[in-house]
C-alpha cells in the first residue's frame, strides 16, 4: 500500500525511483538539489496534501529525513513500505524460476473455423423487385 497511509514517524521506507529534491524550505536548484537513487533508505517525518494537486493521485507529499538527516518532501509514488520493498525484492531475486513447458506438455490447438462469407457481388447480380 502507500508510504502516506502505512507509515508512522521514524518508520524506514525506500525509494522506487531516482528523482532529485532539495532541503525543505529552500527553492528547488540543480546545483543544491540531492539526487534519491532506487533502494535508498529513508525515515518517515508526516504526509500531506500538496494544495495544487489535491484531485490528482501524486498530490500526497511524503516528508522524510534522509542520511543527511535533513528533511526533503517527494511526491508518494516514489516510495515503498519496507514491507512491499522486501516483497519486491525478494521477487526479483529469486533464483528458481517456473519450470518452461515441454514437448510432452499439452499443447492447445486452434479448432478449424467455418469458410468467410465472400461480399456480395455488385449491381449486375443482384435481383430486381418488380413493383
Amino acid at each position: 500500500m502507500s508510504v502516506a497511509l502505512e507509515c508512522l514517524d521514524g518508520d524506514v521506507f525506500y525509494c522506487m525511483d531516482s528523482f532529485h529534491a532539495c532541503p525543505r524550505g529552500e527553492p528547488f536548484s540543480w546545483k543544491r538539489s540531492r539526487r534519491f537513487e532506487v533502494g535508498d533508505s529513508l525515515r518517515f517525518v508526516r504526509a500531506y496534501l500538496d494544495e495544487h494537486f489535491k484531485e490528482h493521485p501524486s498530490g500526497w507529499m511524503i516528508v522524510f529525513k534522509a542520511a543527511d538527516d535533513k528533511e526533503y518532501a517527494a511526491t508518494q509514488t516514489y516510495f515503498a513500505t519496507a514491507e512491499r520493498w522486501n516483497a519486491l525484492k525478494q521477487h526479483f531475486t529469486q533464483r528458481q524460476r517456473r519450470p518452461r513447458a515441454t514437448s510432452k506438455s499439452r499443447v492447445v490447438t486452434r479448432r478449424p473455423t467455418a469458410p468467410k462469407k465472400q461480399p456480395a457481388a455488385s449491381g449486375s447480380k443482384k435481383r430486381r423487385i418488380a413493383g
